[in-house]
């Protein structure tokens, strides 16, 4: 069957075929679900839904849907006891031959799974995207995280672009290392860091885990500002910390310290909440750092680009007023 081409969002219904605008869901009794959506410039072949389906039933699964105009969340995840370098090259066949039949960018990648079979897993990575042709040494952020049944792959979670033009997706560089991706669409630039820690800062090694904090915060800015933006522009973060019950008072200190110093913690009588959206989480990296972090920052063109604003919840303190920083979340809301 020839690919279908459209130029709306929504799923295709893969028992009849037809595409529904919009936020569609398809269930069944044998699959929990499985929606495909049609983004601008996205070609989807029937046969690849039905294999997105049996991969429902298989030891993985992946599941594709829209985050807005021109986006994709592909999450995969494995079902059962597998050898971590099988799952891991079984999903990302998966994950590859989505991406380049939908001409899907990555803009941010998170794989969860034991950090003593990183190097087996990252291996099946870079495998399954050579097969298919997709560049592979894309930034990363790998995290602590065992599935079920004790060591292996767990899975992993991607956010995709559909450039309107191959230059409007670029990896963010830190020195020779690659550290985040760029995207510009609907009036906007938006950048993404991940796997950002603060080893390596100062002559006398990585220091306590209060100064992690700070020099990878530091990082962070100087990161934003190379590529004309600040940590003003971030709406979104994501702290991994390693022992998080041992430390989270003092980590929760060292982020207030910094986000005063950036300008963006509110005073007693501030009317107006300007901290990111954030999850902080138990969370080893490879890099053996006390504390790593992705984030999200838009930078929007005057007069365009998605309304965003900071949520507040009336049923519960603000986090600054207890000590943290952070707003309950961030909407990003597309024109």
């Amino acid at each position: 069957m020839k690919p279908a081409c459209c130029r709306q969002t929504g799923w295709v219904d893969p028992f009849s075929d037809e595409f529904v605008p919009s936020g569609g869901r398809v269930s069944n009794d044998s699959a929990d679900w499985c929606w495909y959506m049609k983004l601008p410039g996205i070609v989807r072949a029937n046969n690849m839904i039905k294999e997105l389906i049996a991969c429902e039933q298989s030891r993985t699964k992946l599941s594709v849907t829209s985050a807005g105009q021109g986006q994709a969340f592909l999450v995969a995840s494995v079902n059962s006891p597998s050898d971590a370098g099988h799952a891991a090259m079984e999903s990302y066949t998966r994950i590859a031959k989505v991406l380049k039949e939908c001409r899907l960018e990555i803009l941010h990648e998170r794989i969860f799974g034991s950090l003593s079979l990183e190097p087996s897993v990252m291996a099946a990575r870079r495998s399954a995207f050579r097969n298919c042709g997709i560049a592979s040494d894309n930034p990363v952020t790998y995290i602590q995280g065992n599935p079920p049944w004790g060591e292996g792959f767990a899975g992993t979670i991607i956010h995709a672009v559909s450039p309107n033009d191959p230059g409007d997706v670029w990896t963010i560089m830190y020195g020779d290392q690659p550290c985040g991706r760029g995207w510009r669409g609907d009036g906007s630039t938006y950048l993404v860091l991940q796997n950002i820690n603060g080893n390596h800062c100062s002559p006398q090694g990585n220091g306590t885990r209060h100064l992690q904090v700070r020099h990878m915060l530091d990082r962070a800015e100087r990161i934003l500002r190379e590529n004309g933006s600040s940590y003003d522009d971030v709406v979104r973060t994501w702290f991994y910390l390693s022992d998080i019950l041992d430390w989270y008072a003092a980590f929760n200190k060292a982020r207030n310290e910094k986000y005063g110093e950036f300008g963006i913690m509110p005073g007693p009588g501030d009317g107006s909440l300007l901290l990111p959206a954030s999850t902080g989480i138990l969370g080893d990296t490879p890099s053996g750092a006390a504390a790593t972090m992705d984030l999200i920052a838009i930078v929007r063109e005057l007069g365009s680009g998605p309304a965003i604003r900071q949520l507040t919840n009336m049923a519960q303190l603000d986090a600054f007023r207890y000590g943290s920083a952070f707003s309950r979340g961030s909407l990003i809301q597309d024109d």
